[in-house]
C-alpha cells in the first residue's frame, strides 16, 4: 500500500541555521560526489548522505531541530550537490579537447540554466508527485530517514560518528600519508595476461555496501570478467602488452575495454528503455489538492523567469558563440524530452541514467549546432537543466511525503544552486589541475562516451575506438538491456580500474556478510557507518581540495 504524505505543515524549517549547514554539507557532498563520478563514473544519490548528515551537525548549534528543517538542510544540500554531476561528465570534455571558454560567461550561463531546471519542473511538480504510477524508491527512503529525527536515534547517530571517523581516518592515512595501498596486484609477473586486483579504497567500499546486490555483484563480475577473461585473450592474441609484466599494460587495457563500455552502456540504456516504456506512465494522476494553500508556488512568476533564463541563455550563445537561437532551442526542447524520460526512469526504478540517455541529446545537438565546442556548451547547458530539474522533483516528493511546505523547499532550490555552480567551477579547475583527464587517478569513464562522440565529430574516430568492439559492446548492451540489467555499472566495470570496482564488490559482500550474520538491524547500521564513511572521506576530499586553492 502506497504511504500517504502527512496532512498538516507545522513549520516550514527555511532558518538561518538550515540554510548555512545546508550549504555546507552540500559543498562537502559536491566534492565527494564529483569525486565518485571522475574516479568511478557513476555515483550514489546525495539526499539520504545529507539527511543523516543534517541530523548529525544541526542540533551543534541552536540546539534541537525537527524533520521540517532537516528536511530543508536536506534540500539545500543535494541542490548544490547536483551541480558536479554535469560539471564532471560534459563539461570536462571539453577541458579534455583543449577547448577554453570564458569562466565568468560559463558561471553565468549555468546559473540561468540552473533557473530553467528549477522552473521546469516547479511548473510539472503536481505532474509528478500525484501519479501513483511512481513509487519514487530513494525520496520515499530518504521521508523514511527524515523522520527519524523527531525520534533522535541514538544508535543510528552513534553509527554515522564511527562511519564519519573511520572515513576521516583511512583516508588520511591511505591518501594523505600513503601508508595503505589503495589495491594489491595479485598476479603480477604471472606472464599469462591474468589481472587480479584486489582494492581497499574506503569510498568505493562504502558505495558497495550502500547499492548492495546486485548492483555490487556486477561491479564484481565485471571487474573479474575484465581481468580474468579479457585481459589474458587480449594478451595472448597481443592486441595489448602483457598488463602483468609492461607497465603500459594497465593503460592498453583500459583502451582496449572502452568501446565495449561505451557500446554497453549506450545500447543497453536505450533497451532497458524500450524494454520498460510501458511502465512509465505519462499522465500524471492523483490529486491536485495542497496541504496548505498558503504554500503554493508562485506559477506566474516561476513561468516569467523560465522564460527570462531562456532568452539570456539563447542571447550568451548567440553573441559568444554565433550559435543559431533556433538550433539551440531545438537542442534545448530534445534534451528537455529527454530529462522528462529519464526523470520518470528514476522516480519508477531508481536508477540513474542521466550521463547514458543525454548522449541522445548530444547526438542530436551535433547535428543541430555544427561548431563542436558550442555543441559541447550547449550539453552542459542541458545537463545542467537536468540536473536541477531531477534534484527538485525528489525533494519535492520528499518534502510532500513530509508534509513539508512546497514554498520553503522552492526557495531553498534557488538559494542552494546558486554557489553551487562558483564552487563546482572552482572544483573542477583544482581537480584537472591535481589529477588530470582520462589519466589512472581521474578516468572520467562517464564523460568518455561524450569525448569519443566529439573526436569522432572531427573524422578521429578511428584513433579512439575500434569498431569491432563497439559493435560488439553494443550488441551486449542491447541483449543486457532488455533483461532490464543494470547496464552502466556493468559497462563502467569493464573500463574503470579492477582494484575500485572490487572495493566496491567487496563492499556488497560484507553488506551480504553482515545480514546473513546478523539481520536486517545489523544491516541498517551498517549502511549508517557506510553513509558515515562517504561523509568522512568526502570531508577529507573537500579540504584537500579547497586547500590546494592556497598553496
Amino acid at each position: 500500500m502506497e504511504e500517504k504524505p502527512e496532512v498538516r505543515i507545522r513549520s516550514s524549517g527555511l532558518t538561518p541555521r538550515a540554510i548555512i549547514w545546508g550549504l555546507v554539507i552540500g559543498i562537502i557532498l559536491q566534492a565527494t560526489i564529483y569525486y565518485m563520478t571522475m574516479a568511478l563514473g557513476f555515483s550514489t544519490d546525495v539526499s539520504g548522505l545529507s539527511a543523516l548528515f543534517a541530523m548529525l551537525v544541526v542540533p551543534i548549534i541552536g540546539g534541537k531541530t525537527n524533520r521540517y528543517e532537516i528536511n530543508i538542510v536536506q534540500t539545500l544540500a543535494s541542490t548544490t550537490a547536483a551541480m558536479a554531476i554535469p560539471l564532471a561528465t560534459y563539461y570536462i570534455v571539453i577541458l579534455q579537447r583543449g577547448e577554453t571558454v570564458n569562466t565568468v560567461m560559463l558561471i553565468v550561463l549555468l546559473l540561468f540554466a540552473g533557473l530553467v531546471g528549477i522552473v521546469m519542473n516547479a511548473i510539472l511538480r503536481k505532474h509528478y508527485i500525484h501519479d501513483t504510477t511512481l513509487p519514487f524508491p530513494i525520496p520515499t527512503y530518504v521521508a523514511e530517514v527524515v523522520k527519524k529525527t523527531d525520534d533522535r536515534d541514538k544508535i543510528q547517530i552513534r553509527c554515522l560518528w564511527i562511519g564519519i571517523v573511520i572515513g576521516i581516518i583511512f583516508t588520511l592515512i591511505q591518501d594523505g600519508l600513503g601508508l595503505v595501498p589503495g589495491s594489491i596486484q595479485l598476479t603480477k609477473g604471472l606472464g599469462l595476461g591474468i589481472n587480479l586486483v584486489i582494492g581497499f579504497t574506503p569510498l568505493a567500499m562504502a558505495l558497495g555496501y550502500i547499492v548492495g546486490k546486485p548492483t555490487g555483484l556486477y561491479m564484481l563480475g565485471g571487474a573479474l570478467f575484465s581481468g580474468l577473461v579479457i585481459s589474458p585473450i587480449a594478451t595472448a592474441v597481443g592486441w595489448i602488452p602483457n598488463p602483468n609484466t609492461v607497465p603500459e599494460g594497465m593503460s592498453a587495457l583500459t583502451e582496449f575495454n572502452l568501446p565495449l563500455f561505451l557500446g554497453i552502456t549506450v545500447a543497453g540504456t536505450f533497451a532497458f528503455l524500450l524494454r520498460n516504456i510501458k511502465q512509465f506512465n505519462m499522465k500524471g494522476k492523483g490529486s491536485d489538492a495542497e496541504v496548505d494553500p498558503k504554500t503554493e508556488l508562485p506559477m506566474k512568476l516561476t513561468i516569467i523567469v523560465g522564460v527570462a533564463s531562456t532568452v539570456v541563455v539563447v542571447l550568451i550563445m548567440l553573441f559568444a558563440f554565433g550559435t543559431n537561437p533556433l538550433s539551440l532551442l531545438g537542442s534545448i526542447i530534445v534534451g528537455s524530452i529527454i530529462i522528462y524520460i529519464y526523470t520518470r526512469i528514476q522516480a519508477q526504478t531508481g536508477m540513474g541514467v542521466q550521463s547514458y540517455l543525454t548522449f541522445l541529446a548530444f547526438i542530436v545537438t551535433l547535428v543541430l549546432i555544427r561548431d563542436s565546442l558550442a555543441a559541447l556548451v550547449t550539453i552542459t547547458i542541458i545537463g545542467v537543466i537536468g540536473a536541477l530539474s531531477g534534484d527538485t522533483i525528489a525533494d519535492f516528493k520528499t518534502g510532500q511525503l513530509l508534509g513539508a511546505s512546497p514554498r520553503a523547499q522552492y526557495i531553498s532550490q534557488f538559494i542552494g544552486f546558486a554557489p553551487s555552480v562558483v564552487t563546482g567551477v572552482i572544483l573542477v579547475s583544482i581537480m584537472v589541475s591535481q589529477f588530470g583527464i582520462a589519466t589512472p587517478e581521474a578516468p572520467y569513464p562517464a564523460a568518455q562516451i561524450f569525448y569519443a562522440t566529439a573526436q569522432a565529430g572531427t573524422g578521429t574516430l578511428s584513433d579512439l575506438l575500434d569498431v569491432t568492439r563497439l559493435i560488439v559492446g553494443s550488441g551486449v548492451g542491447l541483449i543486457m538491456g532488455l533483461f532490464s540489467l543494470p547496464v552502466p555499472v556493468i559497462g563502467v566495470s569493464l573500463y574503470l580500474p579492477m582494484g575500485i570496482m572490487m572495493s566496491g564488490g567487496l563492499g556488497c559482500l560484507i553488506r551480504m556478510f553482515v545480514k546473513k550474520r546478523w539481520g536486517d538491524t545489523a544491516e541498517q547500521h551498517g549502511m549508517n557507518v557506510s553513509a558515515g564513511i562517504s561523509i568522512g572521506a568526502g570531508i577529507i576530499i573537500t579540504v584537500f581540495t579547497y586547500t590546494l586553492l592556497f598553496m
